[in-house]
Order: structure tokens, then sequence, then C-alpha cells
């Protein structure tokens, strides 16, 4: 027994020793002084590519397709049923479009899934904390900070649950003022169907800018908060990286799936009660007449109420701040809605309502504003659970709502200023 035990306990150990020569060379490239950095912006292209790209021309259009011939099938079903009218628009204009629109886009959020999975089971993501310990420094926060961060690209509620396992109560505390900047995979379907109509031919360009911008305004929220409320020298940052590994096939399929789950759940849940209210809401009138005019409906009324404070962004349209008003229960709910709005104000068609609601300069604002105001209910309870009062996420939401309209306008009106000198 004992010649056998010592035989697999060699072989463990020279397998380590393989492991840790080949990570040391890896790392002359990954770790690289001058190559680290500009390495880390080609992966991070490369799944924007994948991403955005080719998952979403061989896999999200695929199924959108499916999923629009599956809704003209339980259509003709509930025409022939007998069912009242109202009830078969309700199913069919009102939860099947904001659904089925959101649904088409689990393939692209897979894929991004899979992506960070990937690389923070690969040992790449240690690397990375690494890497980017200096610059983080810079901004006030320790290199392990960037781990919630990356998470938030996938979403922001276990980004923020993740910012509170950081030792220190300020680290905590400004990771999570910067993780609402960034792009949720929440706010991905917004993206994508705004910038299929206005930049078809630059969607990586215009995807890539986006997560940019947001990137950038985290970086200055935290300068400023770091250097004003959360003040303080940052410990020594002490390093224990694991070698790298070929991630095992059945932890990736279980984060991609438990991510995925969690997407649909939020699709048949809060999302589905959205599309029925918001058409409840597009289709009565405030004396709770139906209506087949969606001008005259509670929706459009409490657009047009709020719309002057979105003049200044471009997005004085009802259809529009009816969208944004929906986005605070979940950021999904945005696309849904237009998906909603569409079947009565547009033929069905999304690209010609976009087109009638939004100009290029006002589609970018709207991108901006999509992307910087208040977080969902979800993330905002997971702040209150996090820093434990109710005042921060108070403040989140009025401070994100602020700098996104600061900046809605401003690329609006600089917009409009390129578009007159074209």
């Amino acid at each position: 027994m004992k010649p056998k035990l010592c035989t697999k306990t060699r072989t463990q150990e020279n397998r380590r020793q393989r492991l840790c020569r080949k990570s040391e060379l890896a790392d002359r490239v990954f770790l690289n002084r001058y190559l680290a950095i500009p390495v880390f912006l080609m992966i991070l292209g490369g799944i924007f590519y994948s991403t955005f790209e080719i998952a979403d021309r061989f896999l999200t259009q695929p199924l959108a397709q499916l999923i629009h011939h599956l809704t003209d099938l339980l259509s003709l079903e509930l025409a022939g049923s007998g069912i009242p009218f109202w009830i078969h628009e309700l199913i069919i204009h009102g939860i099947c479009a904001g659904v089925g629109s959101i649904l088409s886009f689990l393939p692209t959020i897979a894929t991004l899934f899979f992506f960070l999975s990937l690389l923070e089971h690969s040992g790449y993501m240690d690397r990375v904390a690494r890497i980017l310990d200096l610059p983080m420094n810079r901004i006030g926060l320790p290199g392990r900070a960037i781990l919630p961060l990356v998470t938030g690209f996938g979403c922001s509620v276990p980004a923020i649950l993740a910012a509170g396992m950081l030792p220190s109560r300020r680290d905590q505390r400004l990771t999570i003022a910067m993780i609402p900047f960034l792009s949720c995979s929440a706010k991905l379907p917004i993206y994508l169907i705004l910038t299929q109509v206005f930049f078809p031919n630059h969607r990586v360009l215009a995807m890539l800018s986006i997560y940019l911008t947001g990137i950038l305004l985290a970086i200055c929220c935290a300068l400023i908060l770091s250097r004003t409320r959360f003040r303080s020298s940052l410990p020594p940052a002490t390093w224990r990286m694991t070698p790298y590994q070929i991630p095992r096939a059945k932890t990736i399929f279980q984060d991609v799936l438990q991510n995925s789950l969690g997407f649909v759940h939020k699709a048949f849940t809060v999302i589905l009660i959205a599309s029925a209210v918001i058409w409840i809401l597009q289709n009565f009138t405030p004396p709770l007449t139906m209506t087949s005019d969606s001008r005259e409906s509670i929706l459009a009324c409490l657009g047009r109420f709020l719309s002057p404070l979105f003049a200044p962004l471009g997005l004085d349209d009802w259809r529009a701040v009816s969208a944004i008003l929906t986005g605070l229960s979940a950021k999904e709910s945005v696309a849904g809605t237009l998906s909603i709005l569409a079947q009565t104000t547009a033929g069905g068609s999304v690209p010609r309502l976009l087109c009638e609601v939004f100009t290029p300069a006002s589609a970018c604002s709207f991108l901006v504003f999509c992307l910087l105001y208040a977080p969902c209910i979800a993330s905002l309870t997971a702040i209150r659970k996090t820093c434990g009062k109710w005042r921060y996420p108070v403040y989140t939401a009025l401070f994100q709502t602020a700098v996104a309209w600061g900046m809605g306008v401003v690329v609006y009106q600089v917009g409009r200023i390129v578009v007159g000198m074209l």
C-alpha cells in the first residue's frame, strides 16, 4: 500500500510542479510590465466581438425569429378559442411581446457569462487583479476590488454582494459606488436594439464606447470619493495566485446555467408582470376605459407629464419617457416596453418605432441615460443589505439619475452640433 501511496503523492507533486512551471512561463506574458494591459484589452476585445457579433448573428437572431413564429402560432390558437379580444391582446401584444423580446437576447447574455466564468476559473482573473493593482490604487481601491467590478458586467446584485466581502468597509462602499456605472447584462437588450437600428455598421465600436463610458465615469466617481468622503491610505497588498488551469467544463456549464436561469426567472416574473402592467397602462385611459389610441392612455399621460424633464436630452416623446420609467423595476423592461409600444404605435415594428421616437443624437442620449440612471430595485435592495441603511440606496438612486441626466444633456447637445456640421 505504501509504495502505491508514495507513487501517487510523487505524481501529484510532479503535476503541481509542471503546472507551476507552465504558469511562470505564461506569466512572462500576462504579467509583463509592457504586455499585460495590452493583452488584457485584446482579450476584452475578443470577448466583445464574440458576444455582440458572432453570438448575436448566429444565436440571438434565429432565436428571435423562432419566438416570433411561436407567438404567431399562439395568436392563431387563442383567436380560435373564442377568448375575449382584450385578453388575446394582453397575452400576444403585452406579455409575449415583452417577455419574448427579452428572451431572444438569452444567447448573447449566456455567451458573456461563459467568458466571464472562463476568465475566473482559469486563474487569469487573479492576474488581472495584480496587474491592475497599481492603477486601482491610484483611484483609491485595492486590486482585488476588480473582481466585484468585473462581476458587475454580469449582474449588479452579486457584484454588490461580492463587494461586501472586501476587508475594509471603506473599500466596500467605494466599490459599491462604482458598480452602478457599469453595464450589467440587463442593459444589454437596450443597447442591442438601438445600435442595430442607428449604428448597424459599427455595432462593436458603439457597444465598446458604451461600456468604456461607464468604466471611465466609474473611475471619475472613485477618484472624487477617494479624495473626499473616503479619504484614507491603502494597506500594502499581498498576492497568492493559483497556477493556471483548464477550467472544468462542468463548472463553466453550472455557472452559465445558473446565471442564465436567473435571467430567465426574471423574464418570467418581474418582466412578465411589468409587461402586463405596461400593456394595461398603454391600453386604458385614466377613467379606466379601454382605448385603441395609445396617445390617450394612462402611460402616455404619465409620459407627457414628465417629458419636459427629458426635453433637454432630446427625449420629449412620451414613449421614450415611459420606457425609462419601467426600467426602474428591471432594466430589461426598457427593451420590453419599446417592444410592447411598437405593437400599437408602429405597426408591430420596433425599428420603425425607434426611428419615430429617436434621432441619432437622442438615441445616443437615451443609451447614456439608460447606462447611468438609478439601478433596479434588486440592486438597491442589495446595497441596503450590504451597507445596512436605506439612505445609501436612496443616495445612489438620486446621484445616478442626476449624473445620467447631466451626461444625457451633454451627449445630446454635442451630438446635435456634430450632426449639424456634417
